[in-house]
């Protein structure tokens, strides 16, 4: 019996795209676990008030953030497909110049609210707000870092990355809040883990080749001549971005909007689970934006959307199986007894999330041959399931029901258009 085994995973192990996966991957998922304690160990440490801040800061911070994964996307795209190394790295630091600038714009703004924010958002100093501040500045060369890394498949290096960060953030907000400096030292720890991060990321990025262009001064006009060829990519990025954002939290709003506060929070407890079958094949998205060039052959990218789509059936689907079959005990082990009575949802509701993440996987491999088209069609399939959210909602399983076939139309949208152009192609 070995040696048939050895044979199956010998190829699995010596396939680059499969080993990036199942990198970055393991890489999620211990980044992913320490980043769920770095609530319950501060929430422990911390009193309710000044943990309710931390969660609400947090919170700002990746609204506040989401443009640079547009603009991270748009970098992995720029430093996967062009071969031009000087041109490569002016562009990525144009791009980060770009960003740095609107952010500074963004924090001018902040700051000179931030007494009324501090009055809105009930926080009795605003000392934790000017360390937000220093954070947004801090994210914008980690991101693009973090961009070029996965650009050149070095998933390792970033796993790497995010673990350092995730883990020195626990550890430098523990020892600044024992010391006393509450929801400032929390901040505080999240700044000083994401430098360094940075530094790693920045250091394994100029061994691969990411250096900073002679001459390039540090206070000038940004090159709009050298990203205006970008800019109609990124605003394809930003669009599908946000209309899968939309996607994947659109039955969280509706049903806070269309029922009582006690059973939408339980509601809530039940997508939470299902959601993780998204998260747990997000990397995969992420590895098949990074791999899928323009200059390959239209039959190598596929070979590697189907892979990807393998690898998604065997996570996701696995994940599904055992939500299906023990939806009660996965319920209790998760979130506890008080939610078992909507335990019922997880099957369905698990299996839309499902769908979403193979959406998503399209998504990704559209975005990374920069097809347009496929804003228009992430818009109308989000209508869609507006739509039938809005016609059928009198009870959870309504709800759940519309949030399936809303997936399942996208899918069909997806697929209509994969349609037309390869009929464009034939006439």
């Amino acid at each position: 019996m070995a040696l048939p085994f050895k044979k199956l995973i010998g190829p699995l192990r010596e396939n680059e795209f499969v080993r990036h996966n199942v990198i970055f991957f393991m890489g999620s998922l211990f980044i992913s676990a320490l980043n769920y304690l770095y609530y319950p160990i501060l929430g422990r440490l911390m009193s309710t008030t000044d943990f309710g801040e931390t969660q609400t800061l947090v919170s700002l911070f990746l609204q506040a953030t989401i443009f640079l994964s547009v603009v991270g996307n748009v970098a992995v795209n720029i430093v996967t497909n062009e071969r031009n190394t000087a041109l490569r790295n002016r562009i990525i630091y144009e791009l980060e110049y770009s960003a740095m600038l609107i952010t500074l714009t963004i924090l001018a703004v902040m700051v000179a609210f931030i007494p009324q924010l501090k009055t809105f958002l009930q926080f009795d100093q605003v000392g934790p707000f000017f360390v937000l501040a220093l954070a947004l500045v801090v994210s914008v060369p980690g991101a693009l870092r973090g961009a070029y890394l996965r650009g050149t498949l070095a998933f390792g290096q970033l796993s790497v990355a995010g673990i350092l960060g995730s883990l020195t953030k626990i550890l430098f907000s523990t020892a600044f809040v024992l010391l006393g400096f509450r929801t400032l030292g929390a901040i505080g720890g999240l700044v000083a883990a994401q430098i360094l991060a940075l530094a790693y990321s920045a250091w394994q990025a100029h061994r691969l080749g990411l250096h900073k262009p002679p001459h390039l001064k540090l206070w000038r006009k940004p090159d709009l001549a050298l990203i205006r060829p970008h800019l109609r990519y990124a605003l394809l990025v930003l669009v599908v971005s946000l209309v899968s954002t939309t996607l994947f939290s659109f039955d969280i709003i509706a049903v806070k909007h269309y029922f009582p506060p006690a059973v939408a929070g339980r509601y809530a407890g039940i997508a939470t689970i299902a959601r993780i079958i998204y998260f747990l094949t997000a990397s995969i998205a992420t590895v098949l934006l990074s791999s899928v060039k323009l200059e390959s052959g239209a039959a190598a990218n596929r070979r590697l959307l189907a892979r990807s789509g393998l690898l998604q059936a065997a996570i996701g689907g696995g994940t599904l199986l055992v939500f299906t079959l023990a939806p009660d005990l996965i319920t209790r082990l998760l979130i506890g007894a008080r939610y078992v009575d909507v335990a019922y949802l997880l099957p369905k509701l698990s299996l839309a999330l499902f769908i979403l993440a193979f959406v998503n996987l399209l998504f990704n491999y559209d975005l990374a041959l920069r097809r347009t088209s496929t804003a228009l069609v992430s818009i109308l399939g989000a209508v869609a399931m507006g739509i039938f959210v809005a016609m059928h909602h009198a009870s959870l399983g309504a709800v759940v029901d519309s949030l399936v076939w809303g997936s399942l139309i996208i899918l069909g949208l997806r697929a209509a258009d994969s349609a037309r152009r390869r009929l464009s192609r034939y006439n």
